[in-house]
């Protein structure tokens, strides 16, 4: 025969009081009274039951009512609890539906405070305790919906007052005290982001440095950093001094600035989010490893497809993705694709002498605009607010309710785009000239170390490239380039001989080498006037395959128009 005591809380306060000892002294009375050894103590710590989290399959009630369901008690069994309320606070049926669920088993329940015992088909001969036991289940349920209302109501005021119940970070303690070594992971994290490095490469580089993952001890390899953990840190705003209460899940009021100690400006938070999640592989071995590509992101082929990084047996080459099935028509009679290595030099020096336009003092005056207008509107929100809430004290309507319910959505709405317009100003901080001035650094870096030291260089120059380049691709036909930077000025590239190699006019085929990429600064119209003749050349249709027969046709109508 199995005799299990089962106790349970819900609350810190009675973890640190004696709940448990207390329960469980009361079981081991009532079993000693009846001849009774417990043989198993179940104990469900903080679990509410009336949220019925005791019944998860985590939790130690849980656990047991599927081990009831697999037959592992049965006939014979006694289960003691000290009152139903430790069973369940769940609405009357439910509770009834839970001890049902256990005695059709064949178990015996023993609810000690009440002198109440249940077994199988005793529920008609008991009618006095089931009514008992409904009643007593009903005013469970009911006490704790009115805590839980209650405590709704005191925690919101709680937060209008600047307060949060909140799981603090993992880089500081239950005090908001920071942990120096766990704030330098997280800067660490930051950093290596900014250069480029993904969630996976991240993980690695810390547990090669060393560094001790906040990992549970309870698991094998708690010093080694995994993405996850990489991830949940990157995406968390709390490193900007920012906090969200939370409730079940999902956000509880407005986002509260400066509520935790800041550890990385909001400045580097944006930027880290702010560039595409296109992160380097770690793929192949050996001298093709991991060798990086600043196209990679924003350079296409004319055909629509991305330009990859190959290999041939000596030298690497970029290439349209269509190029080895043969389904790019502009690769037709390219055995290899552009040297990746003439590439970069030529663009990365182009770069360094284009002037861009910067437009972003214009869009954070409008920005800063709105928020001073949205602010507004909210400041009158709450205002209104505020006086219906008197109105309604002295004058409860259906129409000043309804009223009240108007203010307050449109504040949060007021509140959710103060955030986004605020998120927008910060993302403007860093100027286009800021992005150029960093990618021509990197470049001059760049060129001062050797080959195999500038893979991560690459890295931070691709990542730099995505927040200033709109877009790149190959032209049609004549193997040029163009790149569309984010102030939309239009940049052509074209391949000619060095002035030194038309000197030596070597004859025959000449070395890649010495060919150079040549930019020039082209307006909108000169670039439409190119792709007018393009499109009008001879070959075109197989030049445009990725076009459909309509979107060909109306394209070169206009480019004849163009033309004429």
């Amino acid at each position: 025969m199995n005799v299990i005591a089962y106790a349970r809380f819900s609350t810190s306060e009675q973890q640190e009081g004696s709940s448990l000892a207390r329960q469980f002294e009361i079981a081991e009375s009532h079993a000693s009274k009846h001849g009774w050894t417990i043989t198993e103590r179940l104990t469900d710590e903080g679990r509410s039951a009336f949220k019925a989290a005791h019944k998860r399959e985590t939790a130690a009630l849980g656990q047991f009512l599927r081990a009831v369901d697999d037959g592992r008690y049965g006939d014979g069994d006694i289960l003691l609890i000290e009152a139903l309320d430790r069973l369940s606070r769940e609405e009357p049926m439910d509770a009834l539906e839970n001890i049902r669920r256990i005695t059709r088993a064949g178990i015996r329940v023993e609810i000690i405070n009440a002198h109440i015992s249940l077994t199988r088909g005793s529920y008609e001969a008991n009618a006095g305790s089931l009514a008992q036991l409904l009643f007593g289940a009903a005013f469970a349920h009911g006490e704790s919906k009115r805590k839980s209302e209650l405590l709704t109501a005191a925690w919101k005021k709680k937060r209008e007052a600047g307060e949060l119940r909140t799981t603090h970070p993992f880089w500081m303690d239950k005090h908001k005290t920071l942990i120096p070594e766990r704030v330098e992971d997280v800067r660490l994290i930051f950093d290596l982001a900014e250069r480029g490095f993904g969630r996976t490469m991240t993980a690695r580089e810390l547990t090669r440095m060393g560094r001790k993952s906040w990992g549970n001890a309870r698991f094998k390899h708690e010093s080694e950093w995994c993405a996850a953990t990489v991830s949940n840190v990157i995406r968390n705003r709390a490193v900007t001094g920012e906090c969200q209460a939370m409730s079940n899940g999902k956000p509880v009021g407005p986002v509260v600035a400066d509520y935790y100690p800041q550890i990385i400006s909001v400045e580097q938070f944006e930027r880290v989010h702010a560039a595409p999640v296109r992160r380097f592989s770690e793929k192949g071995s050996g001298r093709r490893a991991e060798i990086g590509n600043i196209f990679k992101g924003w350079f296409n082929c004319s055909c629509g497809r991305t330009m990859q990084l190959a290999w041939t047996r000596d030298n690497r080459y970029l290439r349209c993705s269509g190029w080895a099935s043969r389904a790019c028509p502009n690769m037709a009679g390219r055995r290899s694709g552009m040297r990746y290595e003439v590439l970069e030099e030529g663009f990365l020096r182009a770069l360094k002498e284009m002037t861009l336009v910067d437009t972003s003092s214009d869009q954070k005056r409008e920005l800063e605009g709105d928020l001073i207008a949205a602010e507004r509107g909210l400041e009158v929100a709450r205002q209104n607010t505020t006086k219906l809430v008197d109105m309604l004290l002295d004058m409860d309507t259906p129409a000043i309710r309804q009223r009240l319910s108007d203010e307050e959505s449109k504040a949060r709405e007021l509140e959710n785009e103060i955030a986004q317009i605020k998120l927008e100003l910060t993302r403007k901080s860093r100027t286009l000239d800021d992005e150029h001035a960093e990618a021509v650094n990197l470049y001059e870096r760049f060129l001062a170390v050797k080959d195999d030291e500038r893979v991560e260089l690459r890295q931070r120059i691709n990542q730099t490239l995505l927040r200033i380049i709109k877009t790149g691709q190959m032209s049609a036909v004549d193997g040029r380039f163009s790149v569309v930077m984010n102030d939309l000025t239009l940049y052509q590239f074209t391949h000619e001989l060095k002035p030194d190699a038309v000197k030596r006019k070597v004859a025959g085929t000449k070395p890649a080498t010495d060919f150079h990429w040549v930019a020039k600064r082209v307006t909108q119209e000169d670039a439409a006037m190119y792709r007018a003749k393009q499109i009008t050349a001879d070959g075109a249709r197989e030049t445009f395959a990725h076009l459909s027969d309509e979107q060909f046709e109306k394209a070169k109508a206009a480019a004849v128009k163009l033309l004429e």
